[in-house]
């Protein structure tokens, strides 16, 4: 999965006299995307459209035709997000009309083609998706506990003690399988995970 570094706009080619301006934001949760779209609508206050989608890690994604025929802006931008494999994203394109009705496939294909075109101009890390895990062991385990997360980058659990010792970590998604089959084999099934 990609995720955006910094905002990025690009003003696309026109078509048939309209222009389309495609922003690219970074997203943190969904209340920032109505600060970003109030912050497109004062920089271009005489445009017709501001269609976006946007995409979060958590799994929620939105678009929105605003105003444009249903499905031929929003749906098409949010496809390019998805098919970018971008993730904490949004996308707004602002149209401004030129008189001169494109059809709902003649939409589908600009909003598409602006979107596209912002996202492969944008600089974005490589991210992997984690997963909470909780671990828990006996006094006499944790060592187990510890040796085996010491085989992941940048493990750095939150430790419990109580009657037993409990770990939680957010590990990659490639590590889980790894660490739970490597603790299960190293003591005999005594430690007990639970992914959260």
């Amino acid at each position: 999965m990609r995720k955006l570094v910094r905002s990025i706009v690009y003003e696309g080619e026109k078509v048939k006299g309209s222009r389309f301006i495609a922003s690219l934001f970074p997203l943190q949760n969904e209340e920032h995307k109505k600060i970003h779209l109030q912050e497109i609508k004062q920089i271009h206050p005489k445009a017709c459209h501001h269609c976006y989608a946007f995409r979060l890690q958590n799994g929620k994604a939105r678009s929105s035709d605003d105003g444009e025929p249903t499905g031929s802006a929003g749906l098409p931008i949010l496809r390019r997000i998805e098919s970018f494999d971008a993730f904490d994203i949004l996308l707004v394109v602002t149209r401004y009309f030129g008189g001169v009705k494109l059809g709902i496939g003649g939409l589908v294909r600009a909003y598409g083609t602006a979107a596209k075109s912002v996202l492969s101009r944008g600089e974005f890390i490589t991210s992997l998706k984690k997963v909470q895990m909780r671990i828990e062991s006996s006094y006499s385990d944790s060592n187990i506990v510890k040796s085996v997360l010491r085989t992941v980058e940048d493990a750095k659990p939150r430790v419990q003690y109580g009657e037993q010792v409990f770990f939680q970590i957010s590990l990659p998604v490639t590590d889980c399988q790894k660490v739970k089959d490597s603790l299960k084999d190293r003591s005999s099934g005594r430690i007990k995970v639970v992914l959260l």
